[in-house]
């Protein structure tokens, strides 16, 4: 996959989800204030996409911001749909690795 590729897809999973309009990313950019100060506000299902989200991205950044949260064991509380994309990308796991 190009990295256009990849940062398109990512764009569309955060959009998808709403991330961005709940001010949690800037386009495919994770907003670290934004992400501690709401993390703890947000639905299971919702932190572990997040946390899924920051892991694509990169995983020491997800690990930086949420510490040993482990997502891979909250994936149950996912919805179909976001466990189905889960299960897409772990079939051939790709990173944004912007930064």
């Amino acid at each position: 996959m190009e990295q256009s590729e990849i940062e398109a897809a990512y764009l569309g999973w955060v959009q998808a989800l709403g991330f961005d309009r709940r001010g949690l990313f800037d386009g495919i950019r994770p907003l670290d204030d934004a992400i501690r100060a709401q993390f703890g506000k947000l639905s299971r299902g919702e932190r572990v996409m997040l946390a899924f989200l920051l892991h694509v991205w990169e995983p020491a950044r997800r690990r930086a911001l949420l510490g040993d949260y482990d997502w891979a064991a909250e994936i149950q509380a996912a919805d179909r749909s976001n466990r189905a994309r889960i299960a897409e990308w772990a079939a051939e796991p790709w990173f944004v690795g912007a930064e």
